[in-house]
């Protein structure tokens, strides 16, 4: 089976976003709260309250600035992601992200983008302090592929040089053959040369061809046609707030695992 035929098995609905947009619910009622829902803030009890609805006994396995991440009951495979407040879903660079990369992942199964099977937004109220006037806020809810986080050790592994891992098996390993698919001849001495070659260099340069939209030296088609996507995305969101931020760091490049080795994903690039 050829990579891209294995990515097929994915779903995905272009267009999820607008589709949630169309069908936005309501916020649990506070009576619908159990005793653990009401501790806490405000946004802390919606969120734990949202969480529930796929489940009693979701794992917690990560939280960001912008949301929190449980396992799924019903599918090893998937996650379920919610968000924390969000006063206008239209200033929401994840959401921005996820509505622009469906083409993308329809027409060529970019396997460098996330597959995210479900989406549900819901809106609430709240008083300003001060003028007393309401506003509507939301949150939203994903069930989305599961992906892997490298570990702070992966982050630091020379690649290449006498202290390299040369343990096929191992993640530098996997590594070492994932950024040789995606440098140029050129950039990969150069990056070579460095005095850390280490995963921490590589996401250095991804930010910054992101950044400037520079593919000098990246020669891997999806990547860059994934890194056009994301450009896409962070300027629907400057058009809607003003600015955009490409929040390309560690910890929003994770992994899929596949029967051909590991797979960079850019998770969430925007804020």
């Amino acid at each position: 089976m050829k990579f891209k035929e294995y990515l097929r098995d994915y779903k995905f609905s272009e267009g999820i976003v607008d589709d949630a947009m169309d069908k936005i619910k309501d916020e649990p009622d506070e009576s619908e709260l159990n005793d653990e829902d009401r501790t806490g803030f405000e946004d802390n009890r919606i969120r734990n309250a949202l969480s529930r609805i796929f489940g009693d006994n979701l794992e917690k396995l990560g939280a960001g600035n912008f949301s929190v991440v449980f396992s799924s009951p019903e599918n090893s495979a998937e996650v379920i992601k919610v968000s924390n407040k969000v006063i206008d879903v239209k200033d929401d660079g994840y959401l921005h992200y996820i509505n622009k990369i469906g083409k993308e992942i329809e027409e060529n199964q970019n396997p460098y983008l996330p597959r995210v099977y479900d989406l549900e937004i819901y809106r609430g109220e709240e008083i300003l302090p001060i003028s007393g006037q309401p506003i509507s806020r939301y949150h939203y809810t994903l069930k989305l592929e599961r992906l892997h986080m490298f570990e702070s050790k992966d982050y630091n592994a020379e690649l290449y040089g006498d202290d390299s891992d040369n343990d096929p098996y191992s993640i530098a390993n996997q590594l070492r053959i994932m950024v040789e698919k995606i440098y140029t001849e050129d950039g990969l001495g150069v990056f070579k040369e460095r005095y850390n070659v280490t995963f921490n260099a590589f996401v250095r340069d991804l930010r910054k061809a992101i950044t400037i939209e520079d593919f000098s030296i990246i020669k891997d088609k999806n990547l860059i046609r994934a890194i056009r996507v994301l450009r896409e995305a962070g300027g629907a969101l400057e058009s809607a707030v003003g600015m955009a931020l490409y929040d390309i760091y560690q910890q929003n490049i994770m992994f899929r695992r596949t029967p051909y080795g590991l797979q960079l994903v850019i998770t969430d690039p925007l804020a």
